[in-house]
């Protein structure tokens, strides 16, 4: 369990924080270049990782098994990832006890789960609100005790297939925004952190919504802020680029034009050979500035 009376006090609301935590710990690594503090990360990453597990949460445990899926699809030393991986798996094996291992194969006998003939129950709910309100039944449909043990199916009940496909649209729009940052920072040596930190981003949200499949966190915190991370980054790029354009736009100095000094009869009366120099070079100093 988490801490109580915040958004993570409940162990399925924890454990997917932690899986979702673990990628970012994983950009962090890979951003530091001192030994120790690179060992300190790797071995966080493994440990949160396994407090995942003992949260005693099915949907932590989905959340866990994708992101490591796609942490070992996105990383750039797959042999390495792979290592991390099956270490953190042989860890849970040996520490987890007995009863989390009868927890986690109910996730087969679903006929015979209660919790999961629930969710069944409402998602066939949040189905028929939708159907019958266009926009849905408001904040309050699955309040009061109930749960919709589904973000897509809180969506729904809550605010129809409207608002489920504002929902929807955020996370693809999310996901191609990270896609397009990796692309266009990924080669440029200064920015090829941002690169990182998108394509972990991108981790975390596979964790977020694989979880949310069977978890009613529709308006967890915590997926927000992974938006927040990437509209950040979009707007860091634009700066960035806004500058570039901005000093490519302003010549780095007037191009000096050729000055023809007076001589013979365009000296005019007074053209003496000291006063045309002079004349020369102030107007070779008014062409400078």
């Amino acid at each position: 369990m988490g801490p109580p009376g915040t958004f993570i006090g409940e162990n399925n609301a924890m454990g997917l924080a932690l899986a979702m935590t673990v990628p970012l710990i994983y950009y962090l690594y890979q951003e530091s270049s001192r030994r120790y503090v690179r060992w300190g990360l790797l071995a966080a990453m493994l440990l949160t990782a396994l407090a995942a597990f003992g949260t005693h949460s099915r949907g932590a445990l989905l959340a866990m098994g994708a992101m490591g899926a796609m942490l070992w699809w996105k990383s750039r030393h797959k042999v390495f990832m792979a290592l991390v991986v099956a270490a953190g798996a042989s860890t849970v094996f040996l520490f987890m006890p007995q009863e989390w291992f009868d927890r986690m194969t109910t996730i087969k006998s679903y006929d015979a789960d209660s919790s999961v003939q629930g969710r069944f129950r409402a998602w066939n709910f949040a189905y028929d609100t939708a159907v019958n309100r266009f926009f849905g039944g408001g904040f309050e449909t699955f309040h009061g005790g109930t749960d919709a043990h589904s973000i897509y199916f809180e969506i729904l009940g809550e605010h129809g297939f409207v608002g489920l496909a504002l929902f929807l649209a955020l996370g693809l729009f999310t996901w191609m925004a990270a896609s397009r940052i990796r692309r266009q920072t990924e080669k440029t040596e200064d920015m090829a952190w941002m690169a990182r930190l998108a394509r972990m981003t991108q981790v975390s949200l596979v964790a977020y919504a694989t979880a949310g499949t069977f978890l009613g966190m529709a308006y967890y915190d915590y997926a927000y802020n992974l938006v927040l991370i990437v509209i950040i980054c979009e707007s860091i790029l634009a700066r960035r680029a806004s500058s570039t354009a901005a000093v490519s736009a302003v010549r780095p100095g007037a191009r000096r034009q050729p000055v023809r000094a007076a001589v013979g009869p365009e000296a005019g009366s007074g053209g003496d050979r000291s006063g045309r120099c002079t004349h020369v070079n102030e107007a070779a100093s008014r062409v400078t500035k």
